[in-house]
């Protein structure tokens, strides 16, 4: 995707008003991402300007320790609100979130047998059936303690089923997101 084709809105949780939006000057793929496994799904996304921050725009910070498991993590995103079977696309107006668990490598792995995108740099996450990450939600933050865990990857579709959502472990790119802001 080119920069002139992106924005990022912050500071509202509705999105058709309230926020601002800022305009891209860089996106910045991770070298290593390969889009027939999905590996290294994460990219880093430079504004033209500064984003201030104030009471609806606070930045979060990134894991200091990996995170192999845990309950009440919250997921977010304006991805859809239909499971995807039929019809059009539901897309809400207000910012969708969930508490989630995440589920450790081995019982990630035990959903996906003979799966070749479970790497050690992913997490899954599970939620109550019927309820999850969906179409339009990829690249929207799953939270834990106060920091950003996890980015949608991929989900499953149709969504809200049994299978849990894939989400790219933050911890395990530190050094390049270090490398790339420096």
């Amino acid at each position: 995707m080119e920069p002139a084709d992106l924005n990022v809105y912050v500071g509202s949780v509705k999105l058709a008003s309230g926020g601002v939006y800022h305009r891209t000057m860089r996106v910045v793929n991770h070298p290593l991402y390969d889009p027939d496994t999905i590996e290294n799904d994460i990219s880093l996304i430079q504004t033209v300007q500064a984003i201030v921050f104030n009471e609806n725009t606070q930045p979060i910070g990134l894991p200091s320790t990996n995170l192999l498991a845990g309950t009440g993590a919250t997921i977010s995103g304006w991805g859809r609100s239909n499971t995807m079977d039929s019809g059009t696309a539901e897309v809400p107006d207000n910012l969708q979130y969930l508490t989630v668990d995440i589920l450790t490598m081995d019982e990630c792995r035990a959903e996906r047998p003979g799966s070749n995108n479970i790497f050690d740099s992913v997490m899954c996450v599970s939620s109550p059936s019927g309820q999850g990450a969906c179409s339009g939600d990829s690249g929207g933050p799953l939270a834990f303690d106060g920091v950003v865990q996890g980015i949608a990857s991929f989900v499953r579709v149709p969504c809200a089923t049994d299978v849990s959502d894939v989400y790219e472990r933050v911890f395990s790119h530190l050094s390049w997101i270090a490398s790339v802001t420096m």
